[in-house]
């Protein structure tokens, strides 16, 4: 959780132009090993650096000269010595494990260049923090500690994105073409400035006694003034030059390193995720942690702006008080989820709160956050508000708000209803068209038939279904109608992300229809009334606005079982577990379950989508989703709603169980330290390169790229664990048979 400081952000003008550093001169008697001179040298200019708070674009500029050289590249002598020096980590941080070899093979003086080389790369994470001028990270606990200095991060000139992030997005000519329209646009800029002094001068000039001296003046004045006039009309037609040969690469998809293709597009993070974590190397890891640290500090920076000029405080002890939770992994390859709260106000203030951020962000950027930063801003929706520091030192292991209660048994049941079309639109909007989603609903309608469910009660059950379905199209067509019209206000966007920005705006538009139907809840209760039907009504309106957000669980049940469940409760209890607390867990119903499951069952079929063709690919993308299903066939299993000696149920969980060992624990390898270690599919998403090359080895796998490695591996898996899944076909057909089958089952004991 973060609670934000009311520090005002403004944004800078675009600096002067950085002095260009020459490389230091490398000693070419070890390749791609930093030499001792090159670690002498960042430390100098660390020192440098930081003790020079002027001119700090410039500083930036010299620092990435500097990295150019102090990274060091995978190379076959970093890997004799059994990576003793390790490259930079998630932080990053420089580990090591043994500096000096006792290998006679490893040349002494190599030993020597290595420990000077870490030496030098262990001031990495200082001259990382040029980039951002990181601050102290917000304190949820202790808000009035929180201290943010103004900086000038809220600009798209920053060196973050000018120097890193676009040039993982654009291709070198459109770069280039860029690099010189900012050139350009600043030698216009000093040619203006040159004409009106001129001008100035020369009106002045005529003005006085018309001596020899004047008069040379006038036409020496006159001459520069020509001159720059010249200069300014060559340098407008360069640059509109420029400017049009940049709007044909936008146009035509050639200013991007990865173009556009319609929908399926790669947003800006996604473009700055292929680049810096699919290569191998410390500097591309270095770069995408300076990216997130940027992408932290801009969004928090623009959030604490906005909340101030809407009077939101970051103090307890005032009204209006804005709490942040951050949600997601620490992973470089994770998005940032940013649930915003506003207590102590009106209905609504945290909806508009968002809306104004989103629309400062498109203001600067030129889109939204959850393109250009992987960042999305929501509400807390359906996730009941929990208290932290209670959940660590409660001493129970159960509490009131670790459970959803309804004091009106059939408001309940029809907020049970509401939520479990939430989810079935979550899975509605991965099928691919209406045959397939009817076909799964029939298939689904025949096995509660053979199960004893017919008529009225079969009818209630398939048009859960056909809401979902009826939702989906509802949602498509707006976001489409929205896509037009935004294309017309930022015609240089992307499909992709005129579809985000479009989704955006609809959810917040549901949001605001959600907190009105909250307020007419709040007023049949101070009239005495029943709330909780409308309240019902307030939460289905909820989970559909989640709809339009991006990547976000829609249902109360996934949110309960996953996000409580899975992320958050497992870190709170490792804690308790420290002063002998009791573990704590949500108790989530068969209803709730369910609504996770058929969730996590459509994310599963949204990545065999995205990876159709290659089932080793498939099946490491969507390997996280594997657990998640187990999790909750057993969870059904052990609070009665399936049997366990049900052949049906047995043969699903032995499927899902298969295919958990294929994401966790296929394949047994060694760490670092020469301990035995489990690992599959999970790793291979992941990215952990040292782990798919051990994987790679004991499997007898070869590839001549890391991509395709990975593919194999995952293939070689897959066929040992699942010999019947030949391709994605196969696997897309069993996960929808499960789903069917397994809906079956649970909807039959509810009928």
């Amino acid at each position: 959780m973060i609670n934000l400081s009311n520090t005002t952000i403004s944004p800078q003008p675009i600096p002067p132009q950085p002095t260009v550093v020459k490389p230091v001169p490398k000693d070419t008697t070890t390749d791609n090993v930093v030499q001792p001179d090159e670690a002498m040298r960042v430390g100098e200019t660390v020192t440098k650096i930081t003790s020079d708070t002027q001119n700090i674009q410039e500083r930036q500029e010299e620092a990435l000269v500097i990295l150019d050289k102090a990274c060091p590249q995978t190379d076959k002598q970093t890997q004799q010595l059994d990576k003793q020096v390790q490259t930079l980590g998630d932080n990053p941080q420089v580990q090591t494990k043994v500096v000096n070899s006792s290998k006679p093979e490893i040349d002494p003086d190599l030993q020597v260049k290595m420990k000077k080389s870490k030496d030098g790369i262990e001031q990495l994470t200082s001259i990382r923090t040029t980039f951002t001028n990181p601050t102290e990270k917000f304190d949820s606990e202790n808000p009035t500690k929180n201290s943010v200095s103004p900086t000038d991060l809220q600009t798209p000139n920053h060196v973050i994105i000018t120097r890193i992030m676009y040039k993982a997005v654009y291709t070198p000519e459109y770069l280039g073409l860029k690099q010189s329209q900012r050139d350009l646009t600043m030698t216009k800029g000093k040619l203006e400035n040159q004409i009106k002094v001129q001008e100035n001068l020369l009106i002045q000039l005529k003005k006085m006694e018309q001596t020899p001296e004047i008069a040379q003046s006038i036409k020496e004045t006159a001459d520069d003034l020509a001159f720059a006039k010249t200069k300014l009309k060559n340098t407008l037609k360069e640059l509109d030059t420029a400017g049009t040969k940049m709007k044909e690469m936008e146009t035509d998809g050639t200013a991007r390193k990865h173009p556009a293709t319609g929908a399926h597009s790669l947003s800006t993070w996604e473009q700055v995720k292929k680049e810096f974590i699919d290569t191998e190397g410390a500097k591309s890891k270095f770069f995408m942690t300076a990216s997130i640290d940027f992408r932290r500090q801009a969004v928090d920076a623009l959030i604490r702006d906005v909340a101030k000029e809407k009077h939101i405080s970051i103090s307890p002890a005032k009204s209006a008080l804005l709490v942040a939770k951050i949600l997601g992994s620490a992973a470089l390859s994770s998005d940032r989820d940013i649930n915003l709260t506003v207590r102590n106000a009106e209905i609504g203030t945290d909806t508009q709160l968002i809306k104004a951020v989103n629309e400062r962000f498109r203001e600067i950027f030129g889109q939204d956050p959850g393109t250009f930063f992987d960042t999305n801003l929501y509400n807390e929706g359906l996730m009941p508000d929990l208290d932290k520091n209670k959940l660590l030192t409660t001493t129970t292991s159960s509490l009131p708000e670790l459970r959803d209660t309804w004091a009106n048994s059939s408001a309940g049941k029809l907020n049970d209803s509401y939520q479990d079309i939430v989810a079935l639109v979550k899975q509605r909007r991965f099928f691919s068209n209406d045959t397939e989603w009817n076909k799964y609903v029939d298939n689904t309608m025949t096995k509660l038939e053979q199960r004893g469910v017919t008529g009225t009660k079969l009818e209630a059950i398939k048009n859960q279904y056909n809401e979902a379905n009826k939702f989906y199209h509802t949602a498509e067509n707006e976001i489409a109608a929205r896509v037009t019209d935004l294309g017309k206000i930022y015609p240089k966007a992307t499909h992709g992300e005129l579809e985000l920005m479009a989704s955006n705006d609809l959810y917040l538009q549901y949001m605001g229809e959600a907190d009105l139907i909250k307020e007419d809840a709040d007023k049949i209760k101070g009239a005495k009334g029943d709330p909780e039907p409308k309240l019902a009504e307030y939460r289905y309106k909820m989970g559909l606005a989640h709809y339009f957000a991006n990547e976000a669980g829609m249902s109360e049940g996934v949110l309960r079982d996953v996000v409580i469940n899975g992320q958050m409760l497992p870190d709170i209890n490792k804690e308790r577990e420290k002063t002998s607390l009791p573990p704590l867990k949500f108790e989530t119903t068969s209803h709730q379950l369910m609504e996770s499951f058929n969730e996590n069952l459509g994310e599963m079929i949204k990545e065999f989508n995205h990876f159709s063709q290659d089932v080793g690919e498939g099946a490491y993308h969507s390997s996280k989703y594997a657990g998640r299903l187990s999790d909750c066939i057993k969870e059904l299993v052990k609070n009665g709603t399936l049997d366990k000696n049900d052949p049906a149920v047995q043969k699903i969980q032995t499927f899902v169980e298969k295919l958990l060992t294929a994401a966790k624990k296929s394949v047994q390898i060694t760490d670092i330290d020469g301990n035995p270690q489990n690992v599959g599919l999970l790793n291979i998403r992941k990215n952990e390169e040292d782990n798919i090359n051990k994987m790679a080895q004991a499997l007898n796998v070869t590839s001549p790229t890391f991509e395709g490695l990975k593919k194999a591996v995952a293939a070689k898996i897959m066929g040992q664990q699942l010999p019947e899944i030949t391709d994605m076909t196969a696997f897309r057909t069993q996960m929808k048979e499960i789903g069917e089958t397994l809906n079956a089952l649970v909807r039959s004991k509810w009928a």
